[in-house]
């Protein structure tokens, strides 16, 4: 692989796979590419085992020069990297797969994901993600380790089927590839990077300085749960603040502390990674502890790198956390800095291995001509997110609210001039939402809601207008505190909404936030707005699920909005709710579900076959006195009777549908929009083509 191949493609750089020390992972690796690399090649185990490593240093060797094999590894056509840790959007993923795959710095057009899947089987070369967790399920619900994103899901099963035959994928994930494994496709291939050996630790202490005899430096990988990143940040401890002697404490905890820390976790796998959790969290104690000492503007620094989830640039730190103004933000170490002190502090911070410096591209729109052009390179520092949560745990609630408050007004002036209703632009896009994230993790809630419904335009913006199907979601996941919707169930409080300052930073992995019998004890963020908000808010998470095929979920966020609208006695909004709630159904095939069918009795009823949805679409609307909604529940009436085979009835409803959007609309024929496809489809399953064409061309024009 030439370095200089014009037609690789480095939209992230791997972090470096420094004093590299050979792991039986990387074999397997080489032995899956001797073999012809075909399908889809994941690693797989918790932050820091050295996931990232084995594929930087599997890149680094696929060049012949830097090769140590006989014969070299074979040289792939070309490469593509991408690190969710760096940008977890998968619609910017796949705009810069187009650019890579089409050889152009230039999107015009933007090709659809179907599109892209065609000229995936007709590429050649190897594609490294690293990072899939980042846009994995991470809830203990169900889902665990599902891909939040179809069109990325839908790629890796397509290569994993073999489709590509020429073109390799290498994926690292902390999570288990659950869509894959579920379906297991020919060519797919993962395995687990797990611990290190003790001689393998032993060489990571003595090239990050430590001195000592074999058996004191085994010590210290034992104390570290022969974990990589662990054994390397105890390492550099020891080195800087300990003069290399092995005898320094880390005080890691031992083995009895740690499983009593965890014993209330049943699952064997999560009790592992909540263990080195609580390592990763001491060590960082121990850096915490020694650079208030030495260099506290240092550790603000550090600090609130944390905070950043995709990284940030020298230009952005300095512009919110330094000069005179920034002092109660970031205390009068941090803000006395100037540009040369702060890229100082960068620098040594990277050195030390605990921040991280990357090169980064962006995809800008051209508005003369709506098409996207890659915009030159810049670098971006952040922390390696299994370290990040130890540093992000010495920081005080309100001191990380006052720093995201400081984000956030930082976001607002890069943003310029307010980008109108409805934008469109992705680069516009992505500072919004990263706005949304900061602003609800600074407490604010209700101003977070504002800019994603009137700012980004909510559902009428991502949705109707953009198919921004997976931003919406995401943001929406955002407002539950990472939560996925199939997992919200109801407060265990009652009371519309509750005070924002309730609402802890660290979402649901809070000490007081627990679960008592599948029911909450604490609050999501969104259940800080007023309750007709919440219920807004929910019943755009079903629709943004539904357009994703996620129905399950979708069906069950409906259900929440439903009640809530029940209980406010919002009858238009609960018809409407039903009537999104049957499109699901509709969509499941699940218009006999049982536990949801009407409370009439079979003998008096021409509604038994039918799901209450349908019914209470219908007598909502005539309970609200809502002639829209008469329509659409009469239309919604006929097309589950028409795929339940009953005809009569459902052409009487369409009939009734008809006459309801004259009263509204001021014409009855044919019927419009999604009814009138509706009324088209059974009109030429029974051979009225006359009628059934008349309707067709009537939505059309």
């Amino acid at each position: 692989m030439a370095e200089g191949n014009p037609s690789n493609y480095f939209v992230h750089t791997l972090l470096r796979a420094r004093d590299w020390q050979h792991r039986p992972q990387f074999d397997r690796v080489v032995d899956w590419w001797r073999a012809g690399g075909r399908g889809v090649f994941a690693l797989v185990g918790m932050g820091g085992a050295g996931k990232t490593a084995v594929a930087e240093r599997f890149l680094y060797e696929l060049r012949e020069e830097n090769s140590q094999r006989d014969p070299p590894l074979p040289e792939p056509h070309s490469v593509f990297v991408y690190s969710f840790y760096n940008d977890d959007k998968p619609e910017n993923f796949f705009r810069y797969l187009q650019m890579w795959l089409e050889g152009s710095p230039r999107l015009d057009p933007v090709l659809s994901v179907s599109q892209i899947m065609f000229l995936v089987q007709q590429h050649q070369g190897l594609i490294i993600l690293d990072g899939l967790e980042k846009v994995q399920d991470s809830s203990s619900r169900g889902g665990f380790g599902k891909l939040t994103s179809p069109s990325l899901r839908d790629l890796l099963n397509h290569m994993a089927c073999g489709s590509a035959r020429e073109l390799s994928v290498l994926v690292t994930s902390r999570f288990p590839l659950a869509d894959l494994r579920d379906s297991r496709p020919r060519y797919f291939y993962t395995i687990v990077v797990e611990e290190i050996d003790v001689g393998t630790g032993v060489t990571v202490l003595r090239e990050r300085g430590v001195r000592g005899t074999d058996v004191q430096l085994a010590a210290i990988v034992e104390h570290c749960g022969r974990h990589a990143l662990t054994v390397d940040l105890a390492g550099g401890y020891i080195h800087e603040y300990g003069s290399g002697d092995p005898a320094t404490p880390l005080n890691l905890g031992t083995m009895e502390e740690l499983q009593a820390e965890t014993e209330q976790e049943p699952d064997d796998d999560r009790r592992a990674v909540l263990m080195q959790g609580r390592r990763f969290a001491r060590i960082a104690e121990r850096y915490r502890e020694a650079m208030l000492n030495s260099d506290e503007a240092a550790l603000a620094l550090l600090e609130r790198i944390c905070l950043f989830r995709l990284g940030v640039d020298c230009e952005t730190l300095a512009a919110i956390f330094t000069g005179p103004d920034a002092e109660n933000v970031s205390g009068k170490g941090l803000a006395s800095l100037n540009a040369d002190q702060l890229q100082k502090k960068l620098d040594w911070l990277v050195r030390m291995r605990i921040v991280e410096k990357s090169e980064v591209r962006r995809v800008k729109s051209e508005k003369e001509n709506s098409s996207f052009r890659l915009h030159p390179s810049s670098f971006s520092y952040s922390i390696h997110p299994a370290v990040r949560d130890g540093f992000l745990s010495g920081i005080s609630r309100d001191a990380a609210r006052t720093s995201h408050e400081a984000v956030r007004q930082g976001l607002e002036v890069s943003l310029g001039s307010p980008p109108g209703e409805n934008p469109s632009d992705p680069a516009t896009l992505d500072l919004l939402e990263e706005i949304v994230h900061h602003t609800l993790q600074s407490g604010h809630v209700s101003e977070a809601w504002d800019i994603y419904k009137n700012r980004i335009g909510g559902y009428k913006n991502l949705g109707w207008r953009l198919g921004a199907y997976e931003r919406g979601e995401r943001i929406c996941r955002a407002f539950s505190g990472g939560e996925s919707a199939a997992s919200i169930r109801p407060l265990a409080l009652e009371g519309e909404g509750q005070a924002e300052d309730e609402i802890g930073i660290r979402g649901r992995e809070d000490e007081d936030q627990i679960l008592t019998n599948s029911v909450r004890k604490y609050l999501l963020p969104y259940e800080a707005l007023p309750e007709d908000a919440q219920a807004f808010f929910i019943n755009g998470w079903a629709l943004y699920l539904k357009d994703l095929g996620r129905l399950a979920a979708a069906a069950h966020c409906h259900e929440l909005n439903i009640e809530i609208r029940m209980r406010r006695a919002n009858w238009a909004n609960a018809s409407i709710g039903n009537l999104n709630l049957c499109d699901v159904w509709l969509l499941i095939g699940q218009l006999k579900k049982s536990e949801k069918r009407s409370k009439k009795s079979e003998a008096d009823s021409p509604f038994t076959l039918l799901p209450s949805p349908f019914i209470e679409a219908l007598r909502l609307a005539e309970l609200a006195d809502n002639d829209q909604g008469r329509q659409n529940g009469h239309a919604s009436l006929a097309e589950a009777r028409a795929l339940l085979g009953e005809v009569p009835a459902a052409l009487a409803d369409f009939r009734a549908a008809q006459q309801w959007q004259a009263k509204t609309d001021g014409y009855s024929i044919p019927l419009y929009g999604k009814r009138g496809v509706w009324n088209h489809t059974l009109l030429a399953q029974i051979g009225r083509h006359d009628e059934s064409k008349a309707t067709a061309h009537a939505n059309v024009d």
